[in-house]
């Protein structure tokens, strides 16, 4: 039989002994998605902070079981999140990667944590069967017929969730962007789905002569006017789109 190799998705550099180790590890990955998610949920990076702190006190500030959340600690600290410092009253400090979780971290990962782990999103994913069989997207029918959009318009907290998240995807690569386009022949720059603005916003600031068209739901585009002092054009997205 002829030799495969096989690389694991698990950051490693090492090369997997088997594709059977390989799909467990895959599979695995679920319980680590769900302890970090419960984890930012919990807020454990901003109550840890830049101080260490034992478990009884962090239990109690976050109003967890002790015992439970030790385990979680543990299984986080595993693989990098968290450090346990003191085994004997069980103190932990933050690490490079629970400091991410922090949601005044530059280029936090909290919002992103938050979105993918969030009850409806996993709610689509566990239907992706009935999507593949049926070719209809499983959202709208577990949802009053909803889309993802008309249900985050109707879920706030959802939205800003959602919208943060998208925020910290385009702001890891707006540098790349603004490093390999020139913009300085151009007047106006629309971003469709634009989010936050947060292209925008970085280039409004490296090119002082253009102007900025957000496009997006209205509530969004009403959360940009708070975020961003410079205004930017608004659209309506019904009219725009009518043919």
């Amino acid at each position: 039989m002829k030799e495969h190799s096989y690389t694991s998705l698990n950051f490693s550099s090492q090369p997997m002994v088997s594709p059977s180790i390989t799909i467990m590890n895959i599979m695995s990955e679920i319980m680590v998605i769900r302890a970090l998610y419960v984890a930012t949920r919990l807020r454990l990076a901003e109550y840890i902070g830049d101080k260490p702190l034992a478990l009884a006190e962090l239990a109690a500030a976050v109003k967890s079981d002790p015992t439970t959340l030790l385990s979680l600690l543990r299984a986080l600290a595993s693989i990098g999140i968290f450090a346990e410092t003191d085994p004997q009253t069980h103190t932990f400090a933050n690490t490079q990667l629970s400091w991410s979780l922090h949601f005044d971290t530059p280029g936090s990962m909290r919002a992103i944590v938050l979105l993918w782990g969030a009850d409806y999103q996993w709610e689509a994913w566990q239907r992706l069967e009935e999507t593949v069989r049926t070719g209809q997207a499983a959202f709208p029918a577990h949802h009053g017929g909803k889309t993802i959009w008309s249900y985050l318009e109707a879920h706030s907290d959802d939205e800003h969730i959602f919208s943060t998240a998208m925020t910290a995807m385009s702001s890891s690569i707006n540098p790349l962007i603004l490093e390999h386009y020139d913009f300085s022949t151009y007047r106006i720059v629309v971003d469709i789905g634009g989010g936050y603005a947060s292209l925008l916003h970085e280039l409004l600031a490296h090119y002082s002569h253009l102007s900025a068209i957000l496009l997006d739901r209205p509530s969004v585009v009403e959360d940009v006017k708070v975020l961003y002092p410079r205004k930017l054009f608004r659209l309506d997205l019904s009219d725009t789109l009518k043919s």
